[in-house]
């Protein structure tokens, strides 16, 4: 039996603008806990019930752009998986754009090697020793770059999954799928005709952490064809978690777009709107109603950042929690008089991804690389390629030596090996032979991986030496050694070289806690691990002192310590800053809570901190000095 969607005033709102005939453009603010993935389905629901037969007849469809691959998935089958609609995430749908346009690929990506060889060669040529590593990384560079360009002109069609490490010479990355669908949606009125014919409703949820070229290109789209094509930006700015979406969007928009604002909180209890609220009226001033009658609790637990017992801290909190909210599910399983086995009752969310790597014992490998501005958001997400082979690849492998899963080493040596494959004349005419040299070549692996402390660089090194499985150009460079650095450089390469090195020194533990985490398998998360979900009980943890003061600083936000004068000068200028950044990302984590929340802040100066808490966002009954 079809389920029935009723429609609430939004929702009708929507859909009228969404009209075949006369379709208009608008931007949905949906905060917090708004629904708006009911509002969403409500509105495709009745797109499906009244105007399916004309987009039938037409030969179109409706395209649903989301965020991750599990919340296309819920929206599928919200839809009883409708084919009338195209439900993707942002990759997926600019392949599907694209992926047909092979000599405009082939013309562009070869115009952008062409200037990544001149840059290369200016490079080498500037080089003040030109053995020292990263000169001879710039020359494998430059080796692999010719090389690209010499393939490109092989290929037939050209290969991209959003899910998949592809390889070869007919293979693009995440990153080049969306310069290309960005710069073709600009330059080539053919491919905007395309788009508008076959989708001429575009709806994109959480469009704050869209790629902003790309965002920018719809936009652009939209403006030309703005009688033909209906667009709906759905998303919050409150909750932009990544560094590529696309600032203020509402004020890039032309005078015609609606502005339709979804401010009632059907999540969170009344209390935690309210912090939720305060939190937020400094940065844009925008306000959530309650729809739950119940207050609900908010705690704020403040313990000095010297104290190493933070473990202790923390079931503390959890039994001063099941005491405050009569909720013994609070507590750990093990200190639960009732025995309910509720291992994750609670979900502790930290602020910043120092503060995981530390408590996951994996700062070693990730610390020097998110100093690197183009890896940060692409060591969280997976989205670059080096990172998604560590992931994905690199570490299911390491994980099967070490557990002498012949099955799982095999699977993973002829997907991404050549050692079995018929393209190796020497599996092809002795296999039982090349087998044999394989088994010997994994067992020479696993007495490296079995020494204490083997660094995760000797390891891949090795993987290489051997050609177990190809590791990608982008991090087998950082596998060259020489004993000339230029440590002193200001080249940007050098400092990423210098990341590497850093990085790759740290043990093989540290890479597999790194993927343990990436992958959600850790026991906590962040920000961006929670992205659109709730929980009943929420422990959100501070501590600049573990995030080291990087990106974020909660202590400048509570105003116990002063902000900078770079801080002071973005926010005049109107940039993000450490303060806007923490303000973004608390709004997120006690954003999530269902039922209650417990804040603990470690802090220099804990007297301090309260006095300012009191001041700013929490009351007497709710602050906890430890």
């Amino acid at each position: 039996m079809k389920t029935k969607y009723e429609l609430d005033e939004i929702d009708s709102e929507i859909y009228r603008l969404l009209d075949l005939n006369k379709p208009q453009s608008f931007l949905l603010f949906a905060g917090a806990g708004s629904g708006k993935t009911k509002t969403l389905v409500n509105v495709l629901e009745q797109i499906k019930k009244n105007d399916l037969d004309k987009l039938i007849s037409l030969g179109q469809r409706v395209a649903v752009i989301t965020y991750t691959n599990a919340a296309c998935e819920e929206i599928k089958q919200r839809l009883n998986y409708d084919a009338s609609f195209s439900v993707s995430t942002i990759h997926s749908f600019a392949w599907s754009l694209i992926y047909s346009h092979t000599e405009d690929i082939k013309e562009y990506l070869t115009e952008i090697l062409n200037n990544k060889v001149i840059e290369l060669e200016e490079k080498l040529a500037k080089a003040r020793n030109p053995n020292n590593k990263t000169a001879l990384q710039n020359k494998a560079r430059l080796e692999k770059t010719l090389e690209r360009i010499d393939n490109l002109k092989q290929v037939r069609n050209f290969i991209y999954s959003p899910t998949e490490m592809l390889g070869g010479k007919a293979a693009l990355n995440h990153a080049e799928v969306i310069e290309l669908a960005s710069y073709f949606l600009l330059n080539k009125p053919l491919l905007q005709q395309v788009l508008i014919r076959k989708f001429p409703i575009l709806l994109i949820d959480e469009s704050q952490d869209t790629f902003k070229n790309l965002l920018e290109a719809f936009i652009h789209v939209r403006e030309v064809h703005k009688q033909s094509f209906g667009f709906g930006i759905i998303g919050d700015q409150m909750q932009r978690i990544y560094g590529g979406g696309k600032n203020n969007i509402a004020e890039s928009l032309s005078e015609d777009w609606k502005i339709i604002d979804k401010k009632t909180n059907y999540r969170s209890p009344r209390r935690i709107i309210e912090l939720i609220n305060s939190i937020r009226k400094d940065d844009d001033g925008w306000q959530q109603d309650a729809f739950k009658e119940e207050s609900g609790h908010v705690r704020l637990f403040i313990a000095d950042s010297t104290r190493t017992d933070k473990d202790s801290i923390e079931n503390y909190v959890r039994e001063k929690m099941a005491e405050d909210t009569d909720d013994l599910l609070w507590k750990k399983p093990s200190q639960n008089p009732e025995g309910i086995d509720a291992p994750e009752t609670v979900k502790c969310l930290i602020l910043e991804h120092a503060m995981a790597a530390i408590r996951g014992q994996f700062s070693d490998f990730l610390l020097p690389l998110f100093a690197i501005d183009k890896y940060r958001d692409g060591a969280i997400d997976g989205s670059r390629k080096e990172f998604a082979f560590l992931i994905n690849v690199a570490v299911p492998f390491i994980n099967s030596i070490k557990q002498d899963d012949d099955f799982g080493i095999m699977k993973i040596v002829k997907t991404y090996g050549s050692l079995v494959s018929e393209t190796n004349v020497e599996f092809v005419s002795t296999p039982f032979d090349s087998l044999r040299d394989t088994k010997a070549k994994t067992t020479e692996l696993k007495e490296l991986l079995a020494e204490n402390g083997v660094t995760t660089f000797n390891a891949l090194k090795l993987i290489k030496k051997l050609g177990l499985i190809d590791i990608p150009s982008e991090i087998s460079i950082h596998l060259i050694e020489s004993d000339l650095s230029d440590e002193d450089s200001e080249d940007n390469e050098d400092k990423i070289t210098s990341a590497w090195e850093q990085a790759l020194s740290a043990s093989v533990d540290q890479l597999v806690n790194y993927a343990l985490y990436a992958n959600g398998q850790l026991g906590f998360a962040t920000h961006q691990g929670v992205k659109g979900l709730q929980f009943d009980r929420v422990m959100a943890v501070l501590d600049d002192k573990e995030a080291r003061g990087f990106m974020f600083s909660y202590e400048k936000l509570f105003g116990t310590v002063e902000k900078s004068n770079k801080d002071i000068e973005n926010e005049s200028q109107n940039k993000d800053s450490a303060v806007s950044r923490t303000r973004r990302l608390f709004y997120v984590v006690c954003s999530r809570a269902q039922k209650s929340l417990a804040v603990v802040a470690y802090t220099s100066d804990p007297n301090g901190l309260k006095n300012k808490a009191l001041e700013t966002w929490f009351n007497e009954r709710e602050v906890i000095v430890l």
